[in-house]
């Protein structure tokens, strides 16, 4: 069966209704025993329609301009916006000719320079800026072990990387690490949860495919949680450069799972009656940022489900500091430490960027 087909089969099985959630929110419980919340009022607007950028997924900001991964169309991917003379740059196109991706999974800066991954390819790019254009330029190539049979979502390491995807080679490993030579240097668990028991690891991969990693600015310290398959957090400490670290997993809400038949094999899928969970992760070299849904896609559609109103704010040790309501919901979240500002995409109902000011503490 087609890989493309398959997903996209599962993910019809993904809004499929199975037993009825409670309505409980471990993950706010959390932080709503301890901590009163306040609403934090968006500090810019910006409306991305006016750009032509209808379906953004992902945002970074650099140097005062923002850039934005969105797939509004094949011949842009990728558009460079400059808040303060509203001028927008677009390019790259989607497709497997030089100089067009297809398709990408993440978008990172490392070490000053905007990255875009390419899963077809196994490589990451370079996102060129000359000031009048955007293009591609080969940055490296990732070799992946044969035992993992997709990646769904990678991020560079100071020696090597972390990948999230299928690994049928390593069981129960939700994320592995490896060196530059392309070895295993640590695996963390997939979350503890019991409706995991008895699930075959692809999957859990599967479901856990909507994985969202984000570094310290020192990049010795790691976070890692996913978009759906329950609620959990995961903090560590990066040794050598390649090797991961627990340092406190906060394994919150299970997800409502359910068995179907796909062309008569059986497969465990997620249901819409399953909470969404984080939706952004962001650092500074305190505090651990994170936008969460909590929202089902039942209740509230696939657009809605997918943003988060709740920021909640961690230190470095799992420690809850913060919790906050946002005006706008986020579906993705960046921080600009130069400004203490957060920043991300939100539907309103077409995309929009908004930002968030923090105090001169971060908070």
């Amino acid at each position: 069966m087609n890989w493309r087909f398959l997903l996209y089969t599962l993910s019809l099985f993904f809004i499929s209704c199975s037993q009825a959630y409670d309505g409980s929110d471990e993950t706010l419980a959390h932080f709503r025993n301890v901590f009163i919340k306040d609403t934090l009022m968006t500090s810019s607007y910006i409306d991305l329609e006016k750009y032509d950028i209808l379906e953004p997924v992902h945002a970074i900001k650099r140097d005062g301009m923002f850039y934005l991964w969105h797939t509004t169309s094949y011949d842009s991917i990728i558009a460079r916006i400059n808040p303060k003379d509203n001028t927008v740059i677009q390019g790259v196109s989607e497709g497997q000719g030089p100089g067009e991706i297809i398709p990408g999974i993440s978008f990172q800066i490392w070490r000053d320079t905007l990255l875009i991954y390419e899963a077809n390819r196994t490589r990451y790019h370079v996102v060129n800026d000359n000031g009048e254009d955007l293009y591609l330029s080969d940055y490296r190539e990732i070799s992946k072990d044969p035992s993992v049979g997709f990646i769904s979502k990678i991020h560079l390491l100071t020696d090597g990387y972390i990948i999230q995807g299928i690994q049928q080679g390593l069981d129960n490993a939700w994320l592995s690490t490896y060196n530059n030579e392309n070895s295993v240097t640590s695996t963390i668990a997939f979350p503890d949860y019991e409706a995991y028991e008895g699930v075959d690891s692809w999957y859990i991969g599967f479901i856990l495919s909507g994985t969202i990693i984000a570094l310290s600015p020192d990049k010795q310290k790691i976070v890692c949680t996913h978009r759906s398959g329950g609620s959990s957090i995961y903090f560590g400490v990066i040794k050598n450069g390649n090797s991961v670290h627990e340092v406190k997993r906060w394994n919150y809400q299970a997800p409502i799972l359910r068995k179907v038949l796909l062309e008569g094999v059986e497969a465990t899928v997620e249901t819409r009656l399953s909470p969404m969970s984080f939706m952004g992760l962001a650092c500074s070299d305190k505090y651990v940022y994170a936008v969460y849904a909590g929202r089902t896609i039942e209740e509230y559609g696939i657009t809605e489900a997918f943003q988060g109103d709740h920021l909640l704010i961690y230190d470095w040790k799992g420690n809850p500091v913060k919790h906050y309501l946002l005006e706008k919901p986020l579906y993705s979240l960046g921080y600009e430490e130069e400004t203490q500002t957060l920043y991300g995409i939100s539907y309103d109902p077409e995309g929009v960027l908004v930002e968030y000011q923090l105090n001169e503490e971060g908070l």
